[in-house]
């Protein structure tokens, strides 16, 4: 739904699991056969998938998804800051009080209020606080298993 993962590297993994499994889920098997399914039943088949699974560690994988910023502008890194805290509160929800919204949250509003003058960070500043909030928040292992069966 996030647009971060192609539908055919989706339908890989799942049959790379539906292989390493000796019965697998019916909802994986409808995953690996999801080539002609809407996205939106689609992501309600990954929802099964995600049930029993801790959200921030989710949120921590969809991070490794998501390239570093290229365009240190505040334009640019607004739009990297404004999707980094989209993806967060969709996987978490807008609940300050946890790290991960709290850290998206105050990386977004440096950049906005430095945009409009408020806060006085510079540019590369901002992209170093960025590229660092990615270092230390992002879960690489379900990208690079991903990867992995990209190139099989």
């Amino acid at each position: 739904m996030m647009g971060l993962i192609d539908r055919t590297d989706i339908i890989r993994w799942a049959d790379s699991c539906i292989k390493a499994i000796d019965v697998p889920p019916t909802w994986l098997i409808d995953l690996s056969l999801s080539h002609d399914m809407h996205v939106i039943d689609v992501a309600k088949l990954l929802d099964n998938f995600g049930a029993d699974v801790d959200a921030e560690s989710v949120c921590r994988c969809v991070y490794a998804f998501i390239a570093e910023p290229d365009d240190e502008t505040y334009a640019g890194l607004a739009r990297f800051a404004g999707r980094l805290y989209d993806v967060t509160t969709d996987c978490l929800g807008n609940d300050w009080t946890e790290e991960l919204p709290r850290e998206a949250g105050q990386l977004h509003d440096n950049v906005i209020l430095s945009q409009d003058r408020t806060y006085h960070f510079s540019e590369r500043e901002l992209a170093l606080q960025a590229r660092r909030f990615l270092r230390v928040n992002r879960d690489c292992s379900v990208r690079d298993l991903i990867m992995g069966l990209r190139s099989q």
